[in-house]
């Protein structure tokens, strides 16, 4: 298996250094993005319930491709932008899964474990 060196840099010093499968992460985040789209079609027809849907199938799928993208970088400032698209969605999924757990228009079985 093919694998990737990262390292992660804040305001220029190295904070963290971790090598995986590059596969790894593609294929959690797809696991991630099927989940988003499961949770999403059991959302009700409200005007709320579309609100979340529409924002939450957004930022849920996209870092998938974006990390694909990533993988594809022409330049590793290609490669850094990319990546913090990826985690700038990821964070706004957070946040939509957290309100749709507070707004209780799902039972928080069925969204707890897509937060963590």
């Amino acid at each position: 298996m093919e694998k990737l060196k990262c390292k992660v840099l804040v305001h220029g010093l190295h904070v963290l250094t971790f090598v995986m499968g590059n596969r790894d992460l593609s294929e959690r985040l797809l696991v991630f993005a099927v989940s988003v789209g499961k949770v999403v079609d059991r959302l009700p027809r409200s005007t709320f319930g579309r609100q979340i849907a529409w924002q939450l199938s957004d930022s849920g799928t996209s870092p998938m491709a974006n990390y694909e993208e990533a993988c594809a970088a022409e330049s590793r400032r290609d490669f850094v932008h990319k990546m913090s698209i990826c985690l700038k969605e990821l964070r706004e999924s957070k946040s939509w899964l957290r309100l749709l757990k507070a707004s209780e228009l799902l039972s928080a079985i069925k969204v707890e474990p897509h937060i963590d």
